[in-house]
This record gives C-alpha cells, structure tokens and sequence, in this order.
C-alpha cells in the first residue's frame, strides 16, 4: 500500500478492486498503511481507469472513542469517498469462520486459557458475520449499481455480547464445559496494551482491541438487507460448522490412535470421518472431544486406559466405541482384522509388544489421576 509503482502494476488491466489490505495491529506503520495506502490506491486506480473500489474497513469507525485503527481506516473512507471513483464501503462487526485470525482468532484463543481475560464488562454487543457472509456480499457488490457510493453496516442477524460470544466460543468452538472469566478494568488493559506494544510488533492485544471491546456501536442493518440480496446464517448456524469441523478432527485423531495398534498408518477418509460425525449424532453425543485430545493425540492412549478404569461410561469411551466399530466395519481394516498364519514366535512378539505398550498406558494414566480433576475434566 506504501508502494505507488507496485499498485499501478497490480493494477493494470482491472476494472474494480476489493481493497481490504490494513494494519490492524496500532503498528507504527498504521497511518502509512492505511491512510497514505488509500491515497496511492486512488492515484493507480485513476491511473489505470479502475471504475469501483469496494472498500472493505471496520465497524471500529463508529465507535465513539477511536483508537488507531478505527482512526486510520476512518480517515481512508474519507480520502476513498472524495475520489471521483465509485466507492462502496463495507464495515464489519466481528468476522468469524474456520480459520484463527482476526479479533475473533484471538478469542478463540483466549478461551482456550484457565482464565479468560476480558476488558470492561463484557457487555457490549456486537453481530457477528461468518467470513462466508461476508464474501458473498462483496462479490454481491462488485455488480450492485444501488449500492454505489453508499456505506454499509455488515453483520450478522443477532446481537450478542461479548461475554455470551466468549460462552459460546468455549462451549462450540474450543470445547470446554467450564469457563472463568476474569473482567479487567479498561484502563489497566489499556496501559497493558501499550507496554506490549513497545515490546511486540504485533501484540495479543492492542489498544484499538480495548476501545473496540468496551464501546457501543450504534447499528443500522436495514440498508445491507435493502440493497444486498444475500442470506446471513445464523450464529447457531456458523457455529455448528465449528462442531461439524472439530468433530471431524477428532474423527482423524481417534482413527489414528486405533490404527497404531495394528502398526499401520491411518490414512484421511472424508467418508469414515463423515460417519462417525452422524453416529455422535446419533447417539446425542453434541460437543467436541476435549481440545487437548485433538492438539496432542499421545494422551488418547493414558486417558483411554484411565477413563476405562475410573469411568467407564464416560462420553470419551463412548466416542472410542464408535471409532472402533466404524474402523473395524471399514474395508480396508479387513487387511489386519482378519486372522492370519503367523509364526508363533512372531505372535509372542508382537503380543509381548501390544503387552508393554498397554502397560505403559496404564501406568500413565494412573500418573494422570494423581492431577486432580484432569481424567473427569478430559473423560468428556
């Protein structure tokens, strides 16, 4: 964006640009990137006789205290505004989807943490679009003569508070039952902010985060719906493709944890997976596997032995029995299932083998109930 010659060569030959290039960090470089980046882009996109600039900025610039961010992006929708090119700008709320960028990245994983850090109140609202939405309105915009010269307020159909978002993110997303939310004062989280700052270049959490997670946005839904002919999904919606995606995860973890006892190497099936996501249905089974599991598989093998042990009808053993019997109907587990002739020195082996690797589990999940809480907490 700093760079004039490199937009003009990115340039030639296109009739609109999607512009969503910014720091978002309060990086130094902020009014740089932002605010001289719009004026370059102005001057390749008349350079080049571009005919539309979708401008992709921030619901931040409503807020009634601006930090940097929300100053800069501002700042840019009023040089964008006053070019003689046609402008269409699109402010999002918070942005979520599969991936863990972004400030709803960053909250996914905050809750990940014993204690969820949350500056203010956590109460104020926000609406939530899934990052799908939200493509599908810009490419929406690229051939919408109504919405030309026009701004936008971009989110989803529900409003939901920051410690309700903080919930349901924990509950769908990350995969714990229990949270505890400690609130910070604004003004401690502010002066956090800037120490990191000063010793980070992109920081967990910045000023502009602060500002943006304390304030009220005044929203006005009616125009998108007016001029865009698009559907927003649900939150309940969004967030079940969280589930559905955590759920095949753990699908692979568990497949492959069954498939290291027969000394073969799990390969990826999008069908075995999908089975097994409709039989946890089936069975009422709604949550995700602890994310500990999915993140670091080798503790599969010691809560399995534990939970066998201290609880039996735990939801973890109940996901290890549809595993198992979706692996042993599966065709190709035929190939190590089914009894072969085997040397009998070679069967004592391999059963000595299966002997010492059981044991050790045994033994680490004995270790792992001396923790107190960490076999009920995992066992779901």
């Amino acid at each position: 964006m700093s760079d004039l010659a490199s937009l003009e060569r990115a340039l030639a030959g296109a009739d609109a640009v999607i512009h969503l290039a910014a720091a978002k960090s309060d990086e130094p470089d902020s009014h740089e990137t932002n605010v001289d980046g719009a004026r370059n882009l102005v001057a390749a996109c008349n350079r080049n006789g571009v005919r539309l600039i979708v401008f992709v900025s921030t619901a931040s610039v409503k807020l009634p205290q601006l930090g940097r961010y929300g100053a800069t992006k501002a700042a840019a929708e009023n040089i964008l505004l006053a070019s003689n090119i046609p402008i269409i700008i699109l402010r999002p709320s918070i942005v979520y989807g599969r991936g863990e960028s972004g400030v709803f990245g960053s909250l996914v994983k905050f809750s990940r943490w014993p204690l969820i850090p949350v500056m203010g109140n956590g109460e104020c609202l926000f609406r939530p679009i899934h990052v799908d939405d939200v493509s599908a309105i810009v490419e929406n915009a690229l051939g919408n003569e109504r919405a030309r010269g026009k701004t936008y307020d971009v989110g989803g159909p529900e409003t939901i508070s920051l410690n309700a978002l903080i919930e349901k993110i924990c509950r769908e997303v990350v995969g714990k039952q229990r949270l505890r939310i400690i609130h910070i004062p604004s003004s401690i989280g502010v002066a956090i902010a800037r120490m990191l700052s000063r010793l980070m270049q992109k920081p967990p959490i910045t000023v502009s985060n602060i500002l943006g997670s304390t304030q009220d946005i005044q929203w006005d839904p009616d125009p998108l719906h007016k001029d865009f002919d698009v559907s927003l999904r649900s939150l309940n919606e969004g967030f079940g493709e969280f589930r559905h995606a955590a759920m095949r995860g753990e699908a692979s973890a568990l497949y492959r944890y069954l498939y290291s006892r027969s000394g073969r190497l799990y390969r990826s099936s999008e069908d075995i997976e999908e089975r097994y996501v409709r039989a946890l249905e089936a069975h009422g089974i709604t949550g995700p596997m602890h994310p500990l599991l999915r993140a670091v598989p080798f503790f599969l093998g010691p809560l399995d032995a534990a939970t066998r042990l201290f609880y039996p009808n735990s939801p973890l053993q109940s996901r290890l029995a549809i595993a198992s019997a979706l692996v042993e109907c599966d065709s190709e587990s035929a190939e190590w299932l089914l009894p072969k002739d085997r040397a009998p020195a070679r069967v004592l082996a391999r059963s000595v083998l299966l002997s010492l690797s059981a044991s050790t589990k045994i033994v680490i999940g004995l270790l792992l109930a001396l923790i107190p809480g960490f076999i009920r907490t995992h066992a779901t």
